[in-house]
């Protein structure tokens, strides 16, 4: 899926969901080409998130790290922070 951001902020609504265990990521594909740049010593150069805030290291985190339950039904909020490197 993708969003516009609007003043650093950008929202997503899924419908029909189904309960159960998810993770999301979420990439600022600034330059629209839809894949993660990397600088000349490999770190990236788009901001880039997962839900719980999980971390990368010299990968993205696992599924168990990024993981979520939702229950269906209601709405569920599921904020996530942008990292963005820079040397």
């Amino acid at each position: 899926m993708w969003v516009q951001k609007h003043n650093f902020v950008a929202v997503c609504d899924f419908t029909g969901v189904p309960a159960g265990t998810y993770a999301a990521t979420v990439l600022d594909d600034t330059n629209s080409n839809g894949k993660m740049d990397f600088n000349f010593i490999g770190l990236p150069t788009k901001g880039y998130g997962f839900s719980n805030d999980a971390k990368a290291t010299l990968s993205p985190p696992s599924f168990t790290a990024a993981a979520f339950v939702y229950s269906g039904g209601d709405s569920m909020l599921v904020p996530i922070n942008i990292v963005y490197w820079s040397l």
